[in-house]
């Protein structure tokens, strides 16, 4: 190399090195003018319009709102999206990312069971907020304190299950669920408080989450002679489920998930399968957030857009009312949330970081999810 060419290369080498630093430091001083909130939701694959995607939209909306209002302390607000197409893996992936490189000190997510499960202990063992928006294992309540919940536990909704089954006369309940933490967690919701009431689970099949048959566990539950259902699967697989008990001239009540049926991936799908499916569910009070979410999608609001929407609102109070952004502040001031009145609901977080969502009996007719009357 000529003593030209070596003066040229070192020249053009600090030109690099001082932008770079330069970059650095603008990057450092924007970023400080930014509250990053991290998001870890399935935005692609199964259940993706009615709960991740409407998640995002929700989030994007609250943020815009606060924006809009001057941000938090002057400070602009913005989301980090991740994927975590309902794999947990995908989860762990995202979460060391928000964490390690994104320095967030909140996250929404999951929605999907298996991410939540895996995600929590990588956001406690690091002292991250991580709040789901529609994730109902009760495994939630005792994953540590830095684990929040603004939906429902699975308790909660099997226990409406058995106490309206219960009431009906029901003695012997069959279960058929899928093969999964979310399945398993609805098999145990209802399972246990049937079984405190005095009822009787005469069968309780687990289902592989790719099978296309449901004939044989259905037989299996008929050898039992279950005097009622809960099926509680995948869209696809509750579809199928109805079709086969049709098939074999089963005509006994059936109970299953709110979210699950009123989805409208599973209605789309069931046509008249579906119909007469006793299905609790959440009940949404009167607001002006589906207007405002009709208005800037253009589309209905899915059924964890109102969770996610209040999960960035109230951390977002809790952080311009201290003043404060980081993960404990923040835990901190939620479990000091009291009557909170949010678009899904007051919102009040217990001591174990749940927010108990209210409920109600619901009933598939004319392919709709409408309100449940004896």
């Amino acid at each position: 190399m000529s003593k030209a060419t070596k003066t040229i290369f070192y020249i053009v080498l600090a030109i690099i090195v001082v932008g770079g630093i330069w970059y650095g430091a603008n990057q450092k001083s924007s970023d400080k003018g930014i509250i990053k909130i991290g998001a870890i939701l399935p935005l692609t694959g199964e259940g993706t319009p009615d709960q991740g995607q409407a998640s995002q939209k929700a989030i994007t909306l609250a943020i815009d709102e606060i924006n809009a209002q001057g941000g938090i302390n002057g400070k602009k607000v913005e989301a980090i999206f991740e994927d975590s197409q309902c794999q947990a893996q995908s989860g762990v992936t995202a979460i060391n990312k928000l964490i390690n490189v994104d320095k967030v000190a909140f996250i929404i997510g999951d929605i999907c069971d298996s991410v939540t499960g895996a995600i929590m202990p990588i956001a406690e063992a690091n002292k991250v907020v991580l709040i789901t928006p529609g994730s109902t294992s009760p495994a939630i309540s005792d994953a540590g304190d830095y684990i929040f919940r603004f939906w429902f536990s699975e308790s909660d909704l099997g226990g409406m299950v058995a106490d309206t089954a219960y009431g009906m006369g029901i003695k012997k309940f069959a279960i058929l669920y899928i093969n999964n933490a979310w399945g398993v967690a609805q098999k145990d919701g209802v399972k246990t408080r049937f079984e405190e009431l005095g009822g009787e689970i005469v069968s309780a099949q687990a289902i592989d989450p790719n099978s296309v048959d449901y004939r044989t566990e259905i037989l299996k539950a008929e050898e039992k002679n279950p005097e009622a259902y809960y099926i509680g699967s995948h869209p696809n697989g509750l579809v199928l489920a109805m079709k086969r008990m049709k098939e074999l001239g089963i005509n006994k009540t059936v109970f299953s998930h709110g979210g699950l049926v009123g989805s409208t991936q599973t209605l789309g799908l069931g046509g008249d399968f579906l119909e007469g499916i006793i299905a609790p569910f959440v009940y949404n009070p009167e607001t002006n957030f589906r207007d405002k979410f009709v208005e800037k999608f253009n589309e209905e609001p899915g059924i964890t857009a109102d969770s996610s929407y209040d999960a960035v609102k109230v951390v977002t109070k809790i952080m311009k009312e201290a003043g404060k952004t980081d993960s404990g502040t923040i835990k901190d001031g939620l479990y000091k949330i009291k009557d909170y009145p949010g678009v899904s609901g007051n919102i009040t977080v217990d001591a174990n970081g749940d927010v108990h969502r209210p409920l109600r009996l619901m009933i598939v007719k004319g392919g709709k999810l409408v309100p449940y009357s004896n």
